[in-house]
């Protein structure tokens, strides 16, 4: 394997295991040992970056089992013991964005590049602040809207089970809202954590010419789903007031 016309380094060989094609900026990342030796052992502030090892590791393990890390090419980049971890995603449209892993929360992209990751975490250090502090409400909103809506349609080609259901929770707070077809489906769907999902999204970017699914959402046979559209209907009429 090469990199950039020269040799690979340990760690690109590495890393080698868990990509078909390696990016730069992950390989890079890693090799910054002083980097990630500086930013360990803050538990405070939630953070504890992984090591190359470490992550190769774990993220062997969490590709295994975890829905969400196996379909978007996740690469878990630490492990602050909280259960929860911030995960660089390869496979498009999410590629090169970070997610975070949220065991008991909303699991979405909170960081739109690998560098914000590691500048908020170096901010958080210095402040003594939770690193989920500078996490947005919502999801990163990615770039290729018309690659995410493919893929949210894929999950549905591949059936209602669980986990791929897990991979739509995860990508809807990314979603720009435009897709009304797609939107529709979602806001009708029979699992009620997918209608909240999209409620809740609207709740967080409200816009009037959602107001009709959000009070779809609010017809929601169960009653979870139903007051997340309330929220959102709730968001839409804060908006537009006079």
């Amino acid at each position: 394997m090469e990199r950039c016309g020269e040799s690979v380094s340990t760690t690109a060989a590495k890393l080698g295991e868990l990509f078909e094609v390696v990016p730069d900026e992950i390989v890079d990342y890693f090799e910054q040992s002083v980097l990630i030796a500086d930013l360990r052992g803050h538990f405070d502030e939630e953070i504890h970056p992984l090591t190359i090892d470490e992550s190769q590791t774990m993220t062997k393990e969490f590709r295994s089992f975890h829905p969400v890390v196996a379909a978007l090419g996740g690469v878990i980049l630490d492990d602050p013991n909280t259960s929860n971890h911030h995960i660089y995603l390869s496979m498009k449209p999410c590629d090169g964005t970070v997610l975070y892993l949220d065991h008991d929360g909303v699991t979405r992209i909170v960081f739109p590049t690998l560098s914000a990751f590691v500048e908020a975490s170096q901010t958080a250090v210095a402040t003594g602040d939770s690193i989920r502090e500078v996490h947005p409400d919502s999801g990163i909103v990615v770039t290729d809207q018309c690659g995410l809506s493919r893929l949210i349609e894929d999950m549905y080609e591949k059936g209602f089970d669980r986990e791929t259901n897990d991979v739509i929770l995860a990508l809807i707070p990314s979603m720009d809202l435009r897709d009304f077809t797609l939107l529709h489906r979602l806001a009708v769907d029979p699992d009620f954590y997918i209608a909240e999902a999209f409620a809740d999204t609207i709740a967080c970017r409200p816009r009037s010419d959602l107001k009709p699914l959000a009070e779809l959402c609010t017809q929601h046979p169960h009653s979870q789903a139903s007051r997340a559209g309330s929220r959102a209907s709730a968001a839409i009429r804060a908006i537009t007031k006079n």
